[in-house]
């Protein structure tokens, strides 16, 4: 498992895998410029995680630090992935670290399920 990326990237992909959770995050590459880049085929906004859990839990997360904004092409691919039924939304770090938590953590996800 390597965690690297951006500050919140880098923590959520850490819980991820601390509750055993598979994820890819594209991380961007840097040009002779000193720009970065992210390669990509099609279209622009696709979110940051997306993550497995041997339980079968499928989710797809944009991740955000702090106050970071949600590009129109950010939530353009979050409702229609959610029309698609995909468990897609986005976390802000460091503010939904509990909610984070709570929805890594697949055990208690049950558990609330359950009651």
């Amino acid at each position: 498992m390597t965690a690297r990326g951006k500050g919140a990237e880098a923590a959520v992909m850490k819980l991820a895998a601390l509750y055993r959770w598979r994820f890819i995050h594209h991380l961007p590459a840097r040009r002779r410029d000193g720009s970065y880049a992210t390669l990509f085929q099609g279209m622009r906004g696709f979110p940051d995680l997306v993550l497995v859990h041997p339980s079968g839990r499928f989710l797809i997360r944009e991740v955000k630090e702090g106050k970071g904004v949600v590009s129109a092409d950010q939530r353009k691919w979050i409702d229609q992935l959610r029309n698609a039924g995909v468990d897609a939304g986005v976390w802000r770090w460091p503010e939904d670290e509990q909610l984070i938590r709570d929805e890594l953590n697949t055990r208690r996800k049950r558990e609330k399920e359950a009651a």
